[in-house]
């Protein structure tokens, strides 16, 4: 069962990035014109991209590691 609600978790954060990439490339020209605005909050718009695109791949990679089984390894600290 968790391993089944991991691959769900994957393929919904696959799609979400895969999303993204996509309205990012088919908008492109709109999305520079908003990132180059000078006048009001626009100015963050490059970082409020960065971080949406940040955060969904991030889960996506997250999962997908996850799902083929590789987790880090924990460091042991002498003396504790």
């Amino acid at each position: 069962m968790k391993n089944t609600s991991l691959r769900v978790r994957l393929v919904l954060s696959g799609l979400l990035s895969g999303s993204l990439y996509i309205l990012l490339f088919v908008d492109a020209e709109r999305v520079l014109h908003l990132s180059t605005r000078t006048d009001g909050l626009y100015f963050l718009m490059p970082v409020a991209i960065a971080l949406a695109f940040s955060l969904a791949h991030g889960a996506f990679t997250g999962y997908f590691w996850e799902v083929i089984g590789i987790k880090p390894k924990h460091a042991h600290v002498k003396g504790r």
